[in-house]
């Protein structure tokens, strides 16, 4: 099982060959998914197979080791509540896979995973990088999706087996190296065996780290240069926006949280 939380509450819950799932917290709840527990709001979202996911703002892309990977659409919709108060219901929408997304026609399956704004994909020798743009305006020719980039990795390291995105950069982990493509353009190598990594994009105070476990030791990378990079004009990470919306200071991304599906004293299920 793997597990990725969004900003808001929300959690995605890659099963394997069981599919995707998503644990929604929210105060409202989608009306044309299946729930499958009666006890916690958990609704299933595919049943392809789910290596592991990631929150593409209201979205969640799927990555599978095995076959297919997709991007899950959502959509808002409007419905009438109590006294005819207007509820936003953030319902399923359709899955789009990745052959469609990078226009792909040959059947050879690469790695491919995504994160807010952008969508990477692994082939010989390195990978692509694709934006989105859910604002497009496709009656006037604009491109939901824009290939941005392609990065060429070193033949030594081997092939691309992960990967994972902050907003100082790339994280690829091949065969033989984890590979560190920052968005101001240096690359930082960190030669194997890499037991596991990890990096917190959505975290309060450490999405700049990045975290290695190697054979004999841990080692902790903090990146400050994604400060002075241009967050619109940027290919590598995630572009950084900010949240402009809120009027008083988020503590935490479970603010949001309906806590009436708790009972009192009653932590919650994860």
């Amino acid at each position: 099982m793997s597990i990725k939380a969004n900003k808001y509450p929300q959690l995605a819950l890659s099963g394997g060959d069981e599919g995707l799932f998503e644990l929604n917290l929210a105060n409202s709840l989608p009306n044309n998914l299946k729930r499958v527990e009666k006890q916690n709001p958990i609704y299933q979202i595919s049943k392809n197979h789910s290596s592991f996911s990631n929150y593409s703002y209201l979205n969640i892309y799927n990555t599978s080791l095995v076959e297919k990977s997709f991007l899950a659409q959502f959509k808002w919709s409007i419905e009438k509540g109590k006294n005819d108060r207007e509820i936003p219901i953030r319902n399923f929408d359709s899955n789009i896979n990745d052959k469609d997304i990078f226009e792909i026609n040959n059947d050879k399956h690469f790695l491919s995973w995504g994160i807010e704004d952008k969508i990477y994909k692994a082939r010989n020798g390195g990978f692509d990088i694709i934006k989105l743009n859910y604002y497009a305006n496709l009656d006037k020719g604009e491109k939901k999706f824009t290939k941005l980039d392609s990065v060429n990795l070193h033949a030594w390291k081997g092939e691309v087996i992960s990967g994972g995105t902050a907003y100082f950069g790339n994280i690829v982990e091949c065969e033989n190296a984890l590979v560190v493509i920052q968005s101001n353009g240096e690359n930082l190598t960190i030669p194997g065996p890499i037991t596991r990594w990890r990096v917190y994009p959505r975290s309060m105070n450490y999405e700049n780290h990045l975290h290695v476990i190697l054979d004999d030791k841990i080692e902790i990378y903090s990146f400050n240069h994604d400060y002075f990079v241009n967050q619109f004009e940027k290919s590598i990470g995630i572009q950084f926006n900010q949240e402009k919306h809120r009027r008083i200071i988020k503590k935490s991304y479970f603010d949001d949280t309906d806590e009436s599906l708790f009972d009192d004293g009653e932590d919650l299920p994860f």
